[in-house]
């Protein structure tokens, strides 16, 4: 009877050493005893809602007007899991700047700044902050509508006049930009293009573009000597502001101070970016291919005059 007895207390007390062993393994994700065998995937954290995050593609680079990126919410949980944020309501504080539609394609609109958002159906919001650019990168070409030119009197016995206002400048400097542009820096070439010599080329020094799209500039000082001249000039693009809120079409103004050790004073030519050859307009410059060139006859060496229509 005494040894029944022990068996059945056997049984009873090694039956719930077996039952512990899972439920421990259950704990520990995944049981591995001495022999170093596999251990099991980790599951999800099932955790709460902490933050959510709003990203798009690093190589992307800048945000330019007319980009559409494909941005993405990730959640990160209590529990320390990420996942992507499938169920996320988008938004824009700024639609004039960058929209975003339902699933997070955004649209660069304008040159500016925007927080584009995601909420979670938890409550949770993430958001990013974005600058869109102006495209300034390429070629372009068009002239310098003359609208003010300042000339010591060394300078008229050249054959350059002084005038204020048109239509009595109704005078052009055409050119051709070539600009490179990373977000907010541009660097490149500006490049005077007479029918006759002689043409000069500055490298911009310093190109930014500001929150609202302002490109400034000023350039390098280039040497030229102009044809039966004794004298050497110098030029140089003192001052430049355009802007690119449409596509292919760039406005602005620039000045262009030229210099001379053989003569006095310094001459200035100011003017606003004008492509249609129409003198008395500033209706910016086109990308190439829009058939316009510079017209009129040389009449003195820093500009080109025409008749003022």
């Amino acid at each position: 009877m005494k040894g029944r007895m022990h068996v059945i207390v056997r049984r009873t007390t090694r039956g719930p050493a077996r039952g512990l062993l899972p439920a421990a393994c259950l704990l520990a994700v995944a049981c591995g005893g001495d022999s170093g065998g596999p251990t099991g995937p980790t599951p999800p954290s099932t955790g709460a809602t902490s933050s959510v995050s709003v990203a798009y593609p690093a190589d992307h680079g800048p945000i330019y007007i007319g980009d559409q990126l494909q941005f993405e919410a990730a959640v990160s949980s209590s529990g320390g899991g990420t996942q992507a944020a499938t169920s996320a309501v988008w938004a824009s504080d700024a639609p004039g700047v960058a929209t975003v539609s339902p699933s997070g394609l955004v649209t660069g609109v304008s040159a500016g700044e925007a927080t584009i958002s995601a909420q979670v159906p938890a409550g949770v919001r993430g958001s990013l902050r974005i600058r869109v650019f102006p495209r300034f990168h390429g070629r372009w070409e068009g002239d310098l509508n003359v609208t003010r030119i300042s000339v010591p009197p060394d300078w008229r016995e050249l054959g350059e006049e002084d005038c204020d206002g048109l239509p009595e400048c109704a005078s052009w400097i055409p050119l051709t930009a070539d600009f490179t542009q990373d977000g907010a820096t541009v660097t490149g070439t500006v490049t005077s293009t007479f029918a006759a010599p002689s043409n000069y080329e500055w490298n911009i020094q310093s190109g930014r573009v500001s929150v609202d799209g302002t490109l400034t500039l000023t350039s390098d000082e280039t040497a030229f000597r102009p044809p039966a001249a004794a004298a050497e000039i110098r030029a140089r693009l003192m001052s430049w502001e355009s802007r690119a809120v449409s596509p292919g079409v760039m406005t602005g103004t620039a000045a262009v101070e030229y210099s001379s050790d053989a003569l006095t004073g310094n001459a200035v030519v100011e003017g606003c970016l004008e492509a249609d050859n129409i003198l008395r307009e500033c209706s910016g410059w086109r990308r190439p291919g829009s058939g316009s060139a510079s017209l009129g006859a040389s009449r003195g060496f820093l500009l080109r005059r025409g008749s003022g229509g």
